[in-house]
């Protein structure tokens, strides 16, 4: 059963479309055969976080709201550690509201609640919606003596999946709906050919997930 936070963002925030590239996403992870399609996937999903010099790829400046994003690019850790992936998309906000507001030393909840003071109640009201997902995430009580996969029952693969997609959104909108936005980029997220999805579905051809890229 899906946590209701997330059952609330997810119907507030994706359409049918991005909903069933979540769940074509979902179902790649979970199978091991088709893991490099679930990489190719979540790597249209993610806001660009790299840029290249020369021959290298380095984290994009400011490195407190890119390098988070590391941590989400590694298919495996939605099934071994979904609430770790829960926890480094809420620092990806986190930081992205830091760098936009100027706020430095506030957490995710403080930030999203200023943001209804600058008549962005919507978004606050989904961010603070989101940082009770986050708050789980990052204060569960610890016990090194319990089971690994502790997280799992926490938060599912899936669930895990759908805050991707929150996260995404949420970027967004902070980045299309404040004045003092940075300039942004978007890419189309292409999927196969709709007639060799499988479950959990079939998905549109081309969707629309909007691809963050902060530049001064």
């Amino acid at each position: 059963m899906t946590q209701p936070q997330i059952t609330e963002l997810t119907k507030a925030l994706l359409d049918e479309k991005e909903i069933a590239v979540a769940d074509r996403l979902d179902f790649l992870i979970e199978k091991e055969p088709e893991m490099w399609k679930a990489w190719a996937l979540l790597e249209q999903v993610l806001p660009i976080f790299w840029i290249v010099e020369g021959k290298y790829l380095h984290t994009r400046a400011p490195v407190f709201v890119y390098r988070a994003l590391y941590y989400l690019n590694h298919p495996h850790d939605f099934v071994n550690n979904s609430r770790k992936m829960i926890l480094m998309m809420g620092n990806h906000l986190e930081g992205l509201l830091v760098h936009l507001l100027d706020l430095h030393n506030r957490p995710l909840g403080d930030l999203s609640y200023y943001l209804s003071k600058a008549n962005q109640t919507g978004l606050s009201s989904s961010l603070l919606k989101f940082n009770e997902v986050y708050r789980r995430a990052k204060h569960m009580s610890g016990d090194s003596f319990l089971p690994t996969r502790l997280d799992q029952r926490t938060f599912s693969t899936r669930e895990a999946v759908y805050c991707l997609f929150v996260m995404a959104q949420s970027g967004a909108s902070i980045n299309h709906n404040i004045s003092w936005r940075p300039k942004t980029s978007s890419s189309r997220l292409p999927s196969e050919n709709a007639s060799k999805l499988g479950p959990p579905g079939l998905i549109p051809k081309w969707v629309q997930v909007p691809r963050l890229s902060y530049q001064n």
